[in-house]
């Protein structure tokens, strides 16, 4: 087998536990499924690593900050919060769709995985962040406390998600993040 750069080997162990955990869940996620995907030695996870859960948390915290680049980039933020929002619920449904992103918003840490604790925060500061900068950017006033809007806005994603788990009806979680986000909107 050739040797492969630790920068190279990274990221294609990265991506194989991406792979695995978006195609069957994070608790298909073992050290022998991710090496196969990466077509890598066993061993490499922990030279890499040092352990499959710091890489499990790397990989989400990848997947997390890709998809807080994504709707980062998706939210008009000069428009008002309106206008915010139904963008917001939009961008979120179309990461529901999307294999990669779906399984993975789904499964973010359903049972309290403490592999998964550090990434929580980032993904959560996300509503907040977003607030502040609408309302910075519009001139607008948030509806709510910056924060108690965040983290609504956080908990409507995180309970849409959940029935997405269920449903898997892209659309149908559009329309139920456009409502919920709207009304929280209003003034």
């Amino acid at each position: 087998m050739a040797h492969v750069p630790h920068a190279q080997r990274r990221e294609q162990l990265i991506a194989a536990t991406i792979e695995v955990m978006a195609t069957s869940g994070l608790d298909t996620a073992t050290s022998r499924r991710i090496a196969e995907a990466a077509e890598a030695p066993l061993a490499s996870i922990h030279y890499t690593f040092g352990t499959l859960e710091s890489l499990i948390s790397t990989a989400y915290a990848e997947v997390l900050e890709e998809v807080r680049g994504l709707l980062d980039r998706s939210v008009p933020r000069t428009q008002g919060f309106g206008i915010a929002m139904e963008s917001l619920a939009d961008a979120v449904a179309d990461l529901f769709a999307d294999p990669r992103f779906g399984i993975l918003l789904i499964d973010l840490n359903p049972a309290g995985d403490d592999r998964l604790l550090e990434v929580g925060d980032r993904y959560y500061d996300f509503g907040p962040e977003l607030v502040r900068s609408v309302a910075t950017e519009s001139g607008n006033e948030p509806p709510l406390d910056p924060d108690q809007f965040g983290r609504l806005i956080m908990a409507g994603i995180d309970g849409v998600g959940q029935q997405f788990s269920f449903h898997h009806d892209p659309e149908l979680a559009r329309t139920d993040l456009r409502v919920l986000l709207g009304a929280l909107a209003r003034p």
